[in-house]
């Protein structure tokens, strides 16, 4: 099933490297996008006096020697489920992602997209429903312990959806071919 989104509020865009963060409660639709600076910790831990729910997504295919990092390093006191979408690997991703604490939904047909479709399903099945759904990638390529970073523009400062960004600000040289930097563009 498709929805189509509209936007309530305002669109928060933060040079850190987190995919993506969506509070599933409201309506969005990229309308405007606009930079500021990163919250602090302190203005983050005092906005959360009720808490919201947080499930996380990755989506991970032969992940199997990254997954524990991502894992080991996602803030837990943040999160109610973290959710490993093995996307048909054929290495032990599943195993050590379950091993290390995660929920592991396994998704046969192959394709990033599929993946996440997988794991948006497995949060739409549950009794309750996260406030925010935060997309990692399984590569370590995203860095988890920037999670309440991520989550204050929407927690805080009246945002509907942040995107993190691999081809703004710094990156390390060769992290992304010039492929991928044109479809992030």
């Amino acid at each position: 099933m498709v929805k189509v989104f509209k936007c309530k509020k305002k669109i928060y865009e933060i040079r850190i490297t987190i995919l993506i963060c969506v509070p599933i409660n409201l309506n969005v639709y990229p309308l405007q996008i606009c930079e500021k600076n990163a919250f602090s910790l302190s203005k983050i831990l005092t906005d959360l006096k009720n808490k919201p729910i947080i499930d996380i997504i990755i989506p991970a295919y032969n992940e199997e020697k990254s997954i524990p990092f991502v894992l080991n390093d996602i803030p837990k006191e943040w999160v109610r489920d973290i959710i490993v979408c093995n996307n048909a690997s054929t290495d032990r991703t599943a195993a050590v992602a379950a091993a290390n604490g995660a929920t592991v939904v396994n998704q046969p047909k192959r394709g990033y997209g599929n993946a996440c479709l997988a794991g948006m399903a497995h949060v739409a099945a549950k009794s309750v429903k996260p406030d925010i759904i935060v997309f990692l990638d399984g590569d370590y390529s995203d860095h988890p312990e920037e999670l309440p970073m991520l989550i204050a523009p929407i927690t805080g400062g009246g945002y509907d959806l942040v995107i993190g960004s691999r081809a703004t600000g710094h990156r390390e040289s060769g992290s992304m071919t010039p492929q991928q930097v044109f479809g992030n563009w």
